[in-house]
């Protein structure tokens, strides 16, 4: 698993560069959908304490017809404040920087902005897959299909750039900050899947939704079950359910942060030569369903797409895994798909 290492002051800029688009990706994937607004977005140099903390999205769907204040609030809890510019000025805003295939740290990646003159969210899996917004999630390729090719933006951060946790940001900056409070955290609901035809399962200790075109096998040796995806060979549901063990999941999450900061401390280290893989990426983050909570875990397995929605009840936990392939046509649709089926699982007696 990665771990985090402490930056020194010549690798602050590059570190806490891709700090922010680590901890965009953590909270946009998670983001409340679209909740009651109580009163506009102050267009203020900086978010404040209060902006940042708030449980409730600080303005309407109206105002945010161009996405742009969604983007500015979603920085804003991350701890990468900057001045509200509309979509329409962003590219001429000093808060952004365009992002292409000739960046020198590649192209657009999760956490970028997707932009076009009128419409502006945050991409989750790179050029091609999911875009969140406060109301739902969209793909990008649709969107073009509608406004056109968009262009991507990268929110300009280096070493000056003032943090709500205060000191260095580290590579997949794991702390705590990034977290909303169990109260104030949205309950996950299915709004791509919502319509697919099938049905609620039991499975021993859980039971879960199970789209109609899925196949279902068990295997008989450790009781997990795994579901083929409709129309993507190449996509893989699986859910496994052990005894606790004494590691309930918070100590669990806290064991995947130690490991990922170990693995960042290595890595940037300038006497390093070689490297570890990483285990997270960004920090996880939680959800919650009608009948349980728990976390969402972006695991780093290379040339793959791999979520982990980790829960618990009394004595046992669960671990929901979504794999694909990355050369998988829409592949961000279908992780979207997986997603909103794997949060329908629910413990037996909830």
């Amino acid at each position: 698993m990665p771990v985090n290492r402490i930056p020194t002051d010549t690798h602050a800029a590059p570190i806490r560069s891709r700090a922010a688009h680590v901890a965009l990706f953590a909270l946009a994937i998670i983001s409340p959908a679209l909740l009651t607004a109580q009163e506009p977005v102050p267009e203020s140099p900086r978010c404040n304490v209060r902006d940042a903390t708030r449980r409730e999205l600080p303005f309407t769907q109206e105002e945010d017809a161009d996405g742009a204040r969604f983007v500015w609030f979603t920085n804003c809890r991350a701890g990468f404040p900057y001045s509200y510019v509309p979509t329409a000025d962003v590219p001429r805003s000093a808060a952004f920087v365009e992002v292409d295939s000739t960046t020198p740290s590649g192209g657009p990646r999760p956490g970028d902005v997707a932009w076009w003159p009128t419409f502006m969210g945050i991409t989750l899996m790179g050029p091609h897959g999911p875009l969140r917004t406060p109301g739902r999630l969209l793909l990008i390729d649709s969107l073009a299909a509608r406004l056109g090719p968009p262009r991507f933006f990268r929110r300009r951060v280096d070493a000056r750039t003032p943090s709500n946790g205060g000191g260095g940001s580290r590579d997949s900056d794991v702390g705590s900050r990034h977290l909303f409070p169990w109260d104030s955290v949205p309950v996950f609901t299915r709004r791509e899947t919502a319509d697919w035809p099938g049905a609620i399962r039991d499975f021993g200790e859980f039971s879960m939704f199970v789209p109609a075109a899925s196949r279902v096998t068990i295997d008989r040796a450790t009781g997990n079950v795994h579901l083929s995806w409709p129309a993507c060979p190449a996509c893989l549901l699986s859910v496994e359910v052990h005894p606790a063990a004494g590691q309930d999941m918070e100590a669990r999450i806290a064991q995947l942060v130690a490991q990922q900061r170990t693995i960042d401390s290595i890595n940037h280290d300038p006497n390093t030569v070689l490297h570890e893989f990483d285990v997270i990426d960004g920090p996880p983050q939680r959800f919650r369903t009608r009948t349980a909570r728990g976390y969402l875990i972006r695991e780093d397995c290379g040339d793959c797409a791999h979520v982990s929605l980790l829960l618990e009840k009394p004595g046992y936990v669960a671990w929901v895994e979504l794999r694909a392939d990355d050369d998988v046509p829409d592949l961000g649709r279908h992780v979207i798909e997986m997603t909103e089926i794997g949060t329908t699982f629910t413990w037996r007696g909830s």
